[in-house]
C-alpha cells in the first residue's frame, strides 16, 4: 500500500504486486485532482486516479468501485505513441515538458 504523507489517502496494487520502485504525484488524466503513480516489483507503472477529496481510485469513471486501488497502465511515448509500448518500467518523473497540458513521461528507455 502506497499512503501519502499528511493525508488519509491510501492507494494499494494487486494481492500479487508490491510497491517498490517509488511514488510519483502527477495529474495524469487532466483533470484538476492529483494522481499517484506507483511502481511495482518490476518497475510496472500503477496509477490511481485523484478525486479530489484525499481518496484515489483506478477507474475514475467508476470511482466507487475501484476505490483504494490501483491499476497497471501502458506508457506510451511522444512519437511512440501509435504503436505498442516497448518500455513499461517506472518513469523517472511526470511532468508537462513541452506545455501543451498533457503530461509526459520521462522513462529510462529509449523510443522505439
Amino acid at each position: 500500500m502506497a499512503r501519502v504523507l499528511g493525508a488519509q489517502a491510501v492507494a494499494a496494487l494487486g494481492e500479487d504486486h508490491s510497491i517498490e520502485q517509488g511514488i510519483l504525484v502527477a495529474r495524469v488524466n487532466q483533470d484538476s485532482h492529483l494522481d499517484l503513480v506507483l511502481g511495482d516489483e518490476s518497475g510496472m507503472p500503477h496509477v490511481a486516479f485523484g478525486r479530489g477529496d484525499g481518496t484515489f481510485a483506478a477507474d475514475p469513471e467508476a470511482p466507487e468501485a475501484t476505490l483504494g486501488t490501483a491499476w497497471p497502465m501502458s506508457v506510451m511515448r511522444g512519437a511512440c505513441a501509435d504503436t505498442p509500448p516497448v518500455d513499461t518500467r517506472f518513469p523517472l518523473a511526470i511532468g508537462d515538458l513541452n506545455a501543451d497540458g498533457v503530461a509526459d513521461w520521462v522513462s529510462p528507455a529509449a523510443c522505439c
